[in-house]
């Protein structure tokens, strides 16, 4: 068995607890994760699997490679609250790596799993460099960079309100708008404007000729 390890960072109101189930193969042990009010600065999974099971606020969280936190509860994630946004960037693109990175209240590096039947996890920024994979429940998020993959089951849902995407994306997306890169992969037949059932309009955007990306919205 592997070794799972949380960092904290000027972190209070988080808990951490290690639950223990036999099973025909020994005794499963499991890092439960909760919150006792909203979790303050920076809480890092560096390794192993980590589970929430009850209803959790976090300011940021970020899954580092190779780690896992798998939700089964209503999981917000705020912003970091170290960033300075009077900071106005005064160079294009404006939106970065660099910039979702500190601004990101959720930051997937490794897989983030959500699996419960009221589980949720809403994210104001996200920055998705691993994998999100929705099995039951929903993940939303309202501004998101996927470099990675975002996938929701029959029984899972997606959310978001604007997305640049750099890498896959599949299942039910609801979406104002989503940026795609020549060199994403996304299932257009579930994508839908949010609060309706119509499906959003893509337009393909050349640059000297050549496709550099899909706009949907």
């Amino acid at each position: 068995a592997g070794t799972t390890t949380i960092d904290f960072d000027n972190s209070i109101d988080g808990i951490v607890s290690i639950a223990s189930t036999e099973t025909v193969d020994g005794v499963n042990t499991e890092m439960i994760l909760s919150a006792e009010g909203q979790v303050n600065g920076v809480v890092t999974i560096n390794s192993g699997i980590v589970t929430i099971e009850t209803d959790a606020t976090f300011d940021k969280m970020v899954i580092a490679e190779g780690a896992t936190l798998n939700v089964e509860a209503q999981v917000g994630f705020v912003v970091d609250p170290n960033y300075k946004f009077n900071t106005i960037p005064n160079s294009l693109p404006l939106f970065t790596d660099s910039m979702f990175n500190n601004t990101a209240g959720l930051v997937v590096n490794g897989t983030l799993n959500i699996d419960g039947t009221n589980a949720a996890v809403v994210s104001y920024i996200g920055y998705i460099n691993g994998n999100v994979n929705v099995t039951d429940g929903s993940f939303t998020s309202y501004l998101s960079m996927i470099g990675g993959t975002v996938a929701a089951s029959e029984n899972g849902s997606l959310r978001l309100d604007l997305a640049i995407l750099d890498g896959t994306l599949s299942g039910d997306v609801s979406s104002y708008a989503i940026i795609a890169s020549s060199e994403s992969s996304m299932t257009e037949d579930d994508l839908v404007g949010i609060g309706t059932t119509t499906d959003l309009v893509s337009t393909n955007v050349y640059v000297n000729g050549n496709l550099v990306g899909i706009l949907y919205g």
